[in-house]
């Protein structure tokens, strides 16, 4: 019979919790509203599923206007603090 014990972390490195990012509404028509927990929005990328990016912009504004977009599901890349976060979003 074999037994495992769970070791406390020893090596000294320290995983950084993942910054919490919502994004709604999901699915959206005409804006979407991104929340961060933490930290603060430095740019927003938009790609198509198929990695073809449409959109970049620089912006600190927590509201992302995509009337333009035909309907369609998307990945948002959200630049928070210097971390990269992806969200998939449905336009309608």
């Amino acid at each position: 019979i074999y037994s495992f014990t769970s070791m406390p972390n020893i090596s000294g490195v320290e995983e950084k919790p993942k910054t919490a990012v919502d994004v709604y509404p999901n699915p959206a028509t005409d804006q979407l509203h991104i929340q961060i927990n933490e930290g603060s929005l430095e740019a927003l990328k938009i790609f198509t599923l198929d990695g073809k990016m449409i959109r970049s912009e620089i912006t600190s504004s927590p509201y992302l206007n995509i009337a333009d977009l035909t309907p369609g599901m998307y990945v948002l890349e959200i630049k928070v603090s210097g971390e990269l976060i992806q969200k998939k979003f449905i336009k309608k």
